[in-house]
């Protein structure tokens, strides 16, 4: 698809080139269609309009800009979490205003950008919020799908040092209490894919690591109430009101690891 473009002005760093960027654009209001692509993954695009180039890089560009809509829109969101270091801007085309919409319409049907939720116009600075349904499908293409040796590479190098976000941070109490309270002691019940009460373990911690798993994971499983690699359902209470463990304690251990046996068995 980006060999379709033929682009006026390419900054393969965002953040590096924004000098370089406000020269460029500082004469007078250039109005356009713009491209950003993560250059961790080429695949995530998000195409833009203004009227003034120049006013909209200085927003993506400001901190305090991002996080006011991280939560309204996708694409600011990726700029924090990602960093704007790592972003390629493209100009696309420089339009008359007048043409913006329909300009803007025509390249997001043509690229089908990651970011974008909307199909461009005016439409596009509405505040939108995510349905149900495209929740859905959204979750159901991310699943399962497995990252290349050289996006993994990339990935990592852009998180590492003082381009993690939580370089230099610390936690805060209330997160230290949330983050205890996630490998928290208390039975956490495993019951098999009907729902049968097996045994239960003290604690989310202790079940992470008899899994090879984390306890961040198994938190979520509980909170969703999902199956667990297609076998299993944790819970802190038995499904079925004054059920009872199949299997006495002294079984529990021996029964998990030979049933996590034959899971990677199958998985291979």
């Amino acid at each position: 698809m980006l060999g379709k473009i033929s682009p006026v002005k390419i900054y393969p760093n965002f953040y590096s080139d924004r000098y370089k960027i406000r020269k460029d654009h500082k004469e007078k209001k250039f109005s356009g269609i713009y491209l950003f692509l993560n250059n961790a993954n080429y695949l995530k695009m998000y195409v833009g309009q203004s009227k003034n180039i120049l006013g909209r890089m200085n927003n993506y560009l400001n901190h305090s800009y991002l996080k006011e809509r991280k939560n309204k829109q996708p694409f600011p969101k990726a700029l924090l979490k990602h960093g704007t270091d790592n972003f390629t801007l493209i100009i696309i085309e420089y339009v008359p205003i007048n043409l913006l919409d329909v300009r803007e319409i025509f390249w997001i049907a043509l690229l089908q950008p990651y970011y974008n939720i909307l199909k461009g116009g005016k439409q596009t600075d509405k505040e939108y919020f995510h349905t149900e349904e495209t929740k859905t499908r959204l979750r159901a293409r991310a699943k399962g799908k497995v990252l290349s040796p050289r996006t993994k590479a990339l990935i990592s190098v852009s998180t590492s040092g003082s381009r993690n976000p939580f370089f230099g941070l610390t936690h805060t109490k209330e997160t230290l209490s949330r983050m205890s309270l996630a490998n928290s002691a208390g039975n956490v019940i495993i019951s098999n894919e009907f729902k049968e009460w097996l045994f239960s373990v003290s604690s989310v911690k202790l079940l992470a690591r008899w899994l090879d798993s984390t306890s961040f994971t198994i938190s979520k499983v509980i909170k969703d109430s999902s199956l667990f690699r297609g076998g299993w359902y944790f819970s802190r209470y038995p499904f079925t009101a004054g059920a009872s463990p199949k299997f006495i304690t002294n079984l529990r251990r021996n029964w998990w690891s030979k049933s996590n046996r034959n899971y990677q068995k199958n998985k291979r």
